[in-house]
């Protein structure tokens, strides 16, 4: 038998995904919802407070992982390869993409993802309309 498409494991008549694949669509989904752009004077010192994610060695460097999915897609119209990977807690886009995108929104302060091994990547926007 081949692999689970939910959760990459091994297919068997008594195979069952692990709990953590569901947290992964949990936060999938929850990434969809809209972001509301704050103004300037909306802002307060508690904004300043940074964020700290984490995102897996398979989705920066594009490896081939059990725990992740690749499929295309369009964004906006733009073609698109995405990254399905519940080892990531949190979602990126290329530089590259969202340059021709529409709604992007520049961040008081970068966000920082630690990557596996320690390295931090930093994203200084988000979109908004995605």
């Amino acid at each position: 038998m081949g692999l689970c498409y939910k959760c990459a494991g091994k297919r068997s008549k008594d195979h069952k995904c692990p709990p953590e694949v569901l947290l992964a669509v949990e936060a999938l989904w929850d990434s969809f919802s809209e972001i509301e752009p704050q103004s300037e004077d909306a802002r307060s010192p508690a904004a300043a407070t940074q964020l700290f994610l984490a995102i897996s060695k398979a989705a920066v460097q594009g490896v081939h992982s059990t725990r992740a999915i690749r499929m295309q897609g369009s964004v906006m119209g733009q073609p698109v390869l995405i990254l399905l990977d519940s080892s990531s807690s949190t979602s990126f886009i290329s530089e590259s993409v969202a340059a021709k995108l529409t709604g992007v929104i520049s961040l008081p302060s970068p966000s920082q993802v630690q990557v596996t091994g320690g390295s931090c990547l930093q994203s200084p926007c988000i979109l908004s309309q995605l």
